[in-house]
């Protein structure tokens, strides 16, 4: 799949900027944002983001294979057991039950591993649970469905279905991953985390580097 960015000189250098404020690749440091009532997580689309890159990820659906490798390089051993319903997480190990329908697979495992890495494991017990799964299920669906990439689809008008056979995720985090889409355009968030999917600090440097003028546009396929 190839993914075309377009942006100018102008906007490579304020985005550059706010690398150089933060001296991180990721632009604002918030647990989410609301906006008309939505929330769109933005520190849950930084980490999906973070790990997109680190992997390298460019091809949809992610290989399942793929996603068990990166859990598991990241720390979190994954077992298989009939012996419990859903998934329980002990220590660095996640105990769960594998759904036999790879896009449940998916969508279940990942936002798991968002419970495991971002939160505190299980959240059974804790106060404010949803507020805990809603963050892990945007994590799961930022990162099945990437941001810019995810939009381009909705561009072309697929449906749900067509969404979910694309990225190989349930028909519940497709809608839930267009709400994001719209809490995120809403909130004028929205372009920023797509340059910093596409665009690493030392990029930015090079396009600024090799190109003076404002006018001239700058495209990277990925």
């Amino acid at each position: 799949m190839n993914n075309i960015i377009f942006i100018s000189s102008v906007f490579v250098k304020k985005l550059l900027n706010i690398f150089n404020t933060h001296d991180k690749l990721f632009i604002y440091k918030r647990k989410f944002a609301l906006k008309g009532g939505q929330a769109m997580y933005y520190t849950m689309a930084q980490k999906a983001n973070k790990l997109l890159l680190k992997y390298n990820i460019i091809n949809f659906p992610i290989n399942t294979e793929i996603i068990e490798y990166i859990i598991e390089n990241e720390g979190l051993e994954i077992e298989f057991t009939d012996s419990i319903k859903n998934a329980v997480i002990i220590d660095n190990a996640i105990y769960m039950n594998k759904p036999d329908n790879m896009r449940d697979y998916r969508s279940f495992i990942v936002h798991e591993y968002g419970h495991f890495t971002y939160q505190c494991g299980n959240i059974e017990y804790l106060p404010n649970k949803n507020k805990y799964e809603m963050e892990a299920q945007a994590f799961a669906a930022y990162f099945l469905m990437p941001i810019g990439i995810f939009e381009k689809h909705l561009e072309l008008e697929e449906n749900d279905y067509e969404l979910s056979q694309d990225f190989g995720v349930t028909l519940e985090l497709v809608k839930f991953r267009k709400n994001l889409t719209k809490a995120l355009i809403d909130s004028g968030e929205y372009n920023l985390l797509v340059y910093s999917l596409y665009f690493r600090k030392d990029d930015l440097k090079n396009i600024i580097i090799n190109n003076n003028t404002d006018e001239e546009i700058y495209k990277r396929i990925i």
